[in-house]
């Protein structure tokens, strides 16, 4: 490679650093924003300690199967985020029928359309986004 394109990709990821910082700085919220006010709460009414201890349970079976699974297909470090995927399989299993929601339900270990266990997604969805000293985090999906 001669040095012209080692140039022009050097400019090329300078242009599209500055494009990513600049979106960055231009759609971060401003400080004024109560972050909390913005979040919508879910129901979490039919949600008891049991059936929350019950969600994290499955929750925490499934990262650690996953993971098992995806670290022996890929070499080096493995990062994936086990409650989005949990969630986002979650919302997909209530709508399932048949031999799907079997194996859905085999694979994340919850009760399809309980209300208690949607009570719970509820309760861990509102503990995660609440508004705490020093951070914050939302989730969505």
């Amino acid at each position: 490679m001669n040095n012209r394109s080692l140039l022009a990709i050097f400019v090329s990821c300078i242009i599209v650093i500055a494009g990513v910082v600049s979106f960055i700085y231009l759609t971060k919220p401003s400080q004024d924003i109560n972050i909390s006010t913005q979040i919508p709460l879910a129901d979490d009414s039919n949600a008891t300690a049991e059936s929350v201890s019950l969600l994290v349970d499955s929750l925490n079976d499934f990262s650690f199967d996953f993971y098992r699974k995806i670290s022996t297909m890929e070499d080096g470090n493995v990062f994936f985020s086990p409650y989005s995927i949990f969630v986002a399989f979650s919302m997909a299993y209530e709508g399932a029928r048949g031999n799907t929601a079997i194996e859905m339900q085999n694979v994340l270990n919850i009760l399809q359309n309980d209300s208690s266990t949607l009570g719970s997604f509820g309760r861990i969805y509102n503990l995660l986004n609440q508004k705490q000293e020093g951070y914050t985090i939302s989730t969505a999906n």
